[in-house]
């Protein structure tokens, strides 16, 4: 066996790669030649020493880095993100500002002024002029009547019956008693529609469920 033969030999058996018959060929060598056991041991010295300096080589090279500072944020962004902060505060200050007066406004827009429940009569018994009711007329039932006080509204009354329940919007609640006792609620079994009068004026059928209040008087 020729030298180049030896050595990869040897480093067959220090990678573990040797077959069965070179293991046995290579345990041969190493009891029947010293110049070959010495070249084992030199190997083993060399793959030792070699491993330890380039471990050595790593850890000194390891230990002269050093996680990176982080930079300090440039004071153009550090104005920037506060500014965007300040601003989204602004922002949501004024979005709650909004809702808030809208609420506000929406809750008063309506005053409550009165809750009655109002007598409806058979209106084939109703009679055809003036406010007073025949004699042979006579109540059918009630119905749930409110008067409500909008300050904005154009016309002196107006209504919005739905759900069985009439409300009756006046632009400013003076009269709303006088007008209680004036109005008269009829209902007609035949077709069955609800009327409403007032005095001196036709009756109204009464619309179910407009989407705004319908004028009674202008």
């Amino acid at each position: 066996m020729d030298t180049t033969q030896k050595k990869e030999l040897i480093r067959k058996a220090q990678t573990g790669q040797l077959t069965e018959e070179e293991y046995t060929q290579y345990l041969e060598l190493i009891d029947s030649n010293p110049d070959f056991f010495d070249e084992v041991r030199w190997a083993e010295f060399l793959g030792l020493h070699v491993k330890a300096i380039h471990d050595e080589e790593l850890y000194e090279a390891a230990s002269k880095i050093s996680m990176p500072v982080a930079s300090p944020m440039p004071k153009l962004f550090q104005w920037s993100y506060l500014s965007y902060t300040a601003a989204a505060v602004i922002i949501l200050v004024i979005i709650v500002s909004v809702v808030f007066w809208l609420n506000r406004n929406e809750k008063s827009e309506y005053t409550l002024l009165k809750k009655e429940q109002k007598e409806v009569f058979a209106e084939e018994q109703a009679p055809k002029e003036g406010l007073g009711y025949g004699e042979n007329g006579f109540p059918i039932g009630e119905i749930p009547l409110q008067w409500l006080e909008i300050p904005n509204q154009t016309s002196r009354l107006s209504y919005v019956f739905c759900n069985d329940t009439l409300k009756l919007y006046l632009n400013r609640k003076k009269g709303v008693d006088s007008l209680s006792s004036k109005i008269q609620l009829s209902y007609e079994s035949l077709s069955r529609q609800y009327f409403l009068r007032l005095p001196n004026q036709p009756k109204v059928f009464l619309k179910s469920c407009l989407p705004k209040a319908e004028t009674l008087m202008p």
